[in-house]
């Protein structure tokens, strides 16, 4: 499937990053030529956002499949771009990325896949509901996932992400190399791994500890 970009003035033959709808085979905010034709989202379809604004908003219009997201910036200062409403629906196997460290991502949106999803981002904050087939794996070193929302699947952030839990994550935890916290709810088994761990919520399941640092205050 294709990689459309996203663009949300139309024939102008620019790519602009602005506000816009987000669905499936209807609104043309789409372009695979920087702008001098628009296009609609099929389903399956890759969607790019080149993000040059800040404060801009993507808002998904009842269920749409994605192959993934994909991210770039070429501002220097801190720029954010945001996602509401809706679910977007991954192919498994699909990744979110993005290597931008001044780039902020904020997901809204409910996510679903039959499989797994990676994610390999600098900053991305998700305050949905997720519910995966597979595992959630967060990768990179430089990666910060912070979760506000209901996770109901698996995360392994094993390799050098960092993860910070604000509410609730049903499934097992695996972490790694990175400076991990949970301020909410872990319901499933966790393995701290060798990276740092401070709990300042609750964890039900068992855990696993190897070479960690682990600062708990509810002890």
């Amino acid at each position: 499937m294709p990689t459309l970009l996203w663009d949300t003035t139309l024939l102008d033959g620019a790519l602009v990053n602005g506000s816009g709808v987000w669905d499936t085979n209807t609104s043309s905010n789409w372009t695979t030529d920087f702008g001098v034709t628009n296009t609609v989202f099929a389903a399956g379809d890759t969607a790019e956002f080149h993000v040059e604004g800040t404060g801009e908003t993507t808002t998904v219009a009842g269920t749409v499949s994605t192959g993934g997201l994909l991210f770039h910036t070429t501002q220097t200062a801190v720029i954010n771009h945001s996602f509401a409403g809706g679910t977007l629906d991954f192919v498994s196997g699909s990744l979110i990325n993005s290597y931008d460290g001044n780039l902020f991502l904020n997901i809204g949106s409910d996510i679903t896949s039959t499989g797994d999803l990676t994610i390999n981002t600098t900053n991305l904050t998700f305050s949905g509901v997720m519910t995966l087939g597979g595992t959630l794996t967060a990768t990179g070193y430089d990666t910060n996932f912070i979760n506000t929302g209901t996770i109901n699947n698996n995360v392994d952030a094993s390799n050098g992400a960092s993860l910070i839990n604000h509410n609730v994550i049903n499934g097992d935890v695996v972490l790694g190399y990175g400076n991990n916290q949970n301020h909410g709810t872990l319901n499933g088994a966790l393995d701290v791994g060798d990276g740092s761990f401070s709990n300042y919520g609750t964890v039900t399941g068992p855990v696993t500890m190897e070479l960690s640092l682990i600062w708990d205050t509810t002890l």
